[in-house]
C-alpha cells in the first residue's frame, strides 16, 4: 500500500494566504492529500480555488475561540477525518506557514526517521515552563464579556485558591481554581508544546482513542491544544518521539511568535527546520522562499 502524506491547514483569515500555501504544498508534493480545516465563523477560501489545487474544506463544528478547547476539538475531528493508515503521515500546518525546503526532503525525513510523531517541543526549556504547566492543574471558568475586570479582580485576589488570567485580543478573562486532583502522575506525566506536529497513522489511531476522561478534563482549562496531544502521546511507550522542532519561528515579549521578513531570510533558510511561521499575507518573502524552493528542487 502506497503511504500518504497529508497536510491539515488550520485556517481563520485571509483565504488568499491559505490558496498560496495550499498552491506551494501542491507543487512540492503532487501526490499528497491537502486538507483545509476552516474556522466557522469567518468566510472561507472559495470552493473554486480548492478545486483548483486538490484540497478539501472541513468546518470546524464550532466556531473557534482563542484559549478553550474549541481549537483542541477542531484538531482530533479533522485528524479522525483524514482516516489514516498505519504507515501514513499528517502534518498540521497553519494558514500562515510555509515550508523552508522540499518537501520530498520532509517526507523521506518522516519515513526514515524510524519515529511515530514529530511533536514540536522547544529544544531549550523555557524558564517559564512550571507556570505554563500550571494551568493545567488548574480548572478555567471564562467570565461572560460584560464583566467588570476591575471589580471581579478586587475580589478573587481576597480569596485563596482563585486567580484571574489576563487573556489577549479583548477576550474575558477565565477564573482559575486549582484542582484537588488531576490525572498526572510519575507514570502519567503533564507535557507541553506547540500546536504543530506531525503524526504517523499509529500516532494519530493512539490519539483518538485516549480515554474521554481525559478530554473531559483538558476541556476546563486553558489553551488545551498545546498540552492534550503531548501528554496523550508522549506518555506512550510503544510510541518513538522524534525531538526538537519542524518549524522556525522567532519570540519577543508577546505570547505570539512574531512577524517574519526577509530579514530573517538566511537565518531561516540555513537553519534545520522544515516549515516556518508566520507570515504576513503577500510578503515579498514568500516570493524569495518560492525562488529558493524552485532552484533545490532544479
Amino acid at each position: 500500500m502506497a503511504r500518504v502524506f497529508t497536510y491539515v491547514v488550520t485556517s481563520y483569515v485571509n483565504p488568499t494566504q491559505v490558496i498560496r500555501l495550499l498552491g506551494r504544498l501542491r507543487a512540492d508534493s503532487p501526490d499528497s492529500r491537502l486538507i483545509v480545516s476552516h474556522d466557522r465563523k469567518m468566510p472561507s477560501p472559495a470552493l473554486s480555488a480548492l478545486e483548483d489545487v486538490g484540497a478539501e474544506l472541513v468546518m470546524t463544528a464550532t466556531p473557534v475561540t482563542w484559549g478553550d478547547d474549541s481549537y483542541l476539538r477542531s484538531q482530533l475531528a479533522v485528524i479522525d477525518y483524514a482516516d489514516l493508515a498505519a504507515t501514513d503521515w499528517l502534518t498540521m500546518l497553519t494558514g500562515q506557514d510555509y515550508p523552508l525546503r522540499p518537501l520530498a526532503d520532509y517526507e523521506r525525513s518522516l519515513v526514515v526517521s524510524g519515529a511515530d510523531m514529530a511533536l514540536e517541543e522547544p529544544e531549550h526549556i523555557d524558564p517559564d515552563i512550571d507556570l505554563l504547566l500550571h494551568r493545567y492543574r488548574t480548572r478555567a471558568h471564562r467570565m461572560p464579556h460584560w464583566v467588570d475586570r476591575h471589580r471581579i479582580h478586587q475580589v478573587v485576589k481576597h480569596l485563596p485558591g482563585l486567580t484571574l488570567s489576563r487573556e489577549p485580543r479583548g477576550l474575558p478573562p477565565y477564573l482559575l481554581r486549582k484542582r484537588l486532583r488531576t490525572p498526572f502522575s510519575p507514570g502519567f506525566r503533564l507535557r507541553k508544546g506547540a500546536d504543530q506536529f506531525a503524526l504517523s497513522g499509529r500516532a494519530s489511531a493512539r490519539l483518538l482513542a485516549a480515554p474521554p476522561h481525559l478530554l473531559r478534563y483538558y476541556s476546563h482549562t486553558r489553551i488545551p491544544s498545546e498540552s492534550y496531544i503531548h501528554t496523550v502521546l508522549r506518555n506512550d511507550p510503544t510510541l518513538v518521539n522524534l525531538p526538537g522542532m519542524i518549524h522556525f519561528t522567532r519570540w519577543g515579549s508577546s505570547p505570539h511568535p512574531e512577524w517574519l521578513t526577509v530579514d530573517d531570510l538566511d537565518e531561516m533558510t540555513s537553519s534545520d527546520k522544515w516549515f516556518a511561521r508566520k507570515f504576513h499575507e503577500d510578503d515579498p518573502v514568500l516570493d524569495a522562499l518560492d525562488e529558493r524552493l524552485a532552484a533545490a528542487e532544479s
